[in-house]
């Protein structure tokens, strides 16, 4: 009996000639035991193979001495076997991405491939039809079929034998894969790190398709956690537990926010960033903001024409998250002020218990009663379910009317004054030239 400790890469054996166990450091985090006769000597050899860099490390029993040589590449599945029947085991993977099987023939040297399988079969090599090669076989978790290409005939057949979530049982599964796709919007993203943690650990980045794997020694516990500068991750990583059979783990990406941003533009008039006092005549709207159950601070301006302002707070306590500051607009009609909260700041928080989207836009048709300049908050009414809930403060609808005719006055007045002075400007010319018609008569 033999066993395989990932998490110190010790070998211990229990020889059925003796009795007595023995324990035999070899190999390295990350490695996939692939014990085998490698040498011919009817012994087993301890063999690892390290994903990372598609090689093979092998100490033969008849020597003691390791070798290692590299066939494979990162992602796939070791399947060592004798597959030329010369008593040797021979180098083999099996690659999920194309469901191609590369071998090297020990009694030749001679490299070989063939392609068969899907990506998501589980190889499960063994000497099917007793001619003591082995023969390339698999094993389809989607329909618990059977498919295995006898070396006697070279024709494939296939077996259904299973049902849905049934493991097949072979003294050559050492391997298993774990997989997924992260996605933004429901399209593949590629560029996305995926890191490896636990019993082994790795990294790879998806593909053009949003794609990732990992090949890994069963019987492991395993973290996948994706990662990138640019976007937020659900879920934020994924975890496995005594890993019996391949597995996939999907994520979903969402725009992420500088943890540094740019500081906003200014949102109020002639590039101020706090508000301006108000104008003559108009009142400065202060008040609440809510989402969900937090709390914000917002203060706007408004004049005779437009409403503009910000609305700042932080999401509900229990997110974890920072401060969110929105840009509001808004417009005054009779006497409700129509209020608009969009372009929050940042949008999407990567916080303490998972993503955090903040609402947008978010809009309220506020009620005022009417104020004087400099006085105290008016109640405010707003509809149920709103989420403004301020104390405002605003122009009564007598006061802009007043504003407005007083303005109507002054331009009557200016365009007075400046008749009067054309006029005068007019006289002042025929005396400096004198008057014609007087001339005319002397003559």
């Amino acid at each position: 009996m033999t066993l395989f400790r990932p998490s110190d890469s010790t070998w211990h054996v229990l020889p059925s000639s003796t009795g007595v166990g023995s324990s035999t450091t070899f190999g390295a985090a990350g490695d996939i035991p692939v014990s085998g006769d490698f040498d011919g000597d009817r012994k087993a050899d301890y063999a690892v193979f390290r994903p990372s860099n598609g090689t093979w490390y092998v100490v033969p029993s008849s020597t003691g001495v390791w070798t290692q040589q590299q066939f494979g590449n990162y992602g796939d599945i070791p399947v060592p076997g004798d597959y030329d029947g010369d008593g040797k085991t021979d180098l083999a993977v099996f690659r999920p991405a194309d469901g191609t099987w590369y071998l090297t023939f020990s009694s030749t040297g001679a490299a070989f491939q063939q392609q068969f399988g899907n990506n998501g079969d589980i190889p499960v090599p063994g000497n099917y039809d007793g001619d003591r090669k082995t023969d390339m076989a698999l094993f389809r978790p989607s329909n618990s079929t059977w498919y295995v290409l006898p070396s006697t005939t070279g024709q494939w057949i296939a077996e259904p034998f299973g049902t849905g979530g049934d493991l097949p049982v072979s003294n050559r599964v050492v391997a298993v894969t774990i997989s997924g796709q992260v996605t933004a919007n429901g399209i593949g993203l590629p560029g996305v790190t995926i890191a490896l943690s636990g019993s082994a650990s790795g990294a790879a980045t998806t593909d053009g398709n949003g794609n990732y794997s990992f090949v890994v020694a069963m019987g492991g516990d395993y973290i996948v956690t994706p990662s990138s500068a640019d976007y937020i991750f659900s879920p934020v990583s994924q975890t496995f537990s005594s890993l019996s059979g391949d597995q996939t783990q999907s994520f979903s990406a969402a725009g992420a926010q500088d943890s540094t941003p740019d500081p906003p533009p200014a949102p109020y008039p002639d590039g101020l960033t706090s508000p301006p006092s108000a104008p003559s005549g108009s009142c400065n709207i202060t008040g609440t903001w809510s989402d969900g159950a937090s709390g914000a601070t917002w203060s706007i301006v408004q004049t005779e024409n437009s409403i503009v302002g910000s609305a700042s707070g932080a999401p509900p306590s229990q997110y974890g998250c920072g401060q969110i500051t929105w840009q509001v607009s808004g417009a005054i009609a009779g006497n409700v002020a129509n209020l608009t909260a969009s372009n929050p700041s940042p949008a999407v928080q990567s916080c303490s218990s998972g993503a955090f989207t903040a609402s947008n836009p978010l809009t309220a048709n506020v009620t005022f009663s009417g104020c004087t300049s400099g006085a105290a908050n008016e109640a405010a009414t707003y509809p149920a379910g709103s989420q403004f809930a301020p104390g405002v403060r605003q122009v009564s609808p007598f006061q802009m009317a007043a504003i407005r005719r007083q303005a109507s006055s002054l331009r009557h007045l200016l365009f007075a004054v400046t008749e009067i002075a054309m006029a005068a400007a007019f006289l002042a010319h025929m005396v400096r030239l004198g008057n014609p018609t007087l001339k005319m008569r002397c003559t």
